[in-house]
């Protein structure tokens, strides 16, 4: 039963990934899905893995200290411990945060005055203007095809500001 319950999460996994595979599927068409685009949409049924063994862990640990009848001793520590342990990861993730709120802000004033320009220039008649991509993080999308007719993004461009054509700069 323990061997069972260990390997329940493995399949919601696998069950969850095939769902996104066909959602993503039916929503960007047979090919037009990529591992890139999708990763973070593998994360929901992993999270819910460890979701359900740190449930499983739970129950045990329970079952566990009743047994040995130190369940009221140890339950203020284990709420210390999770406490501490709830802490020192949100301490981990801080400077993470603040450099990511570096980061937005500055792509954010580089987004404007981008975005200015190109509006600038389609009102004086512009046609087919430049843009310099301004990546996220380390993600690929939507940068990651060099085919025009395939770049998404530069016929949602080209239509947002009433243009024919745009190019990477």
């Amino acid at each position: 039963m323990l061997v069972a319950l260990l390997l329940l999460p493995v399949p919601v996994v696998v069950l969850g990934s095939f769902a996104v595979v066909l959602g993503l599927r039916s929503g960007y068409g047979p090919t037009g899905w990529t591992y890139a685009r999708t990763w973070t949409n593998y994360l929901v049924p992993m999270e819910l893995a460890l979701c359900a063994y740190g449930v499983l862990l739970g129950v045990w640990a329970r079952r566990f200290l009743a047994r040995r009848g130190t369940a009221a001793a140890a339950v203020p520590a284990g709420v210390v411990a999770a406490t501490a342990l709830a802490l020192a990861s949100l301490a981990v993730l801080v400077p993470n945060v603040k450099q990511l709120t570096t980061a937005t802000v500055t792509r954010a004033v580089a987004w404007d005055a981008q975005n200015s320009r190109i509006r600038t220039e389609a009102a004086a008649g512009a046609t087919d203007l430049g843009y310099r991509p301004m990546h996220i993080g380390n993600l690929a999308e939507p940068f990651y095809t060099s085919d025009y007719r395939r770049d998404w993004v530069a016929a949602c461009i080209s239509d947002w500001y009433g243009i024919e054509r745009i190019h990477r700069l």
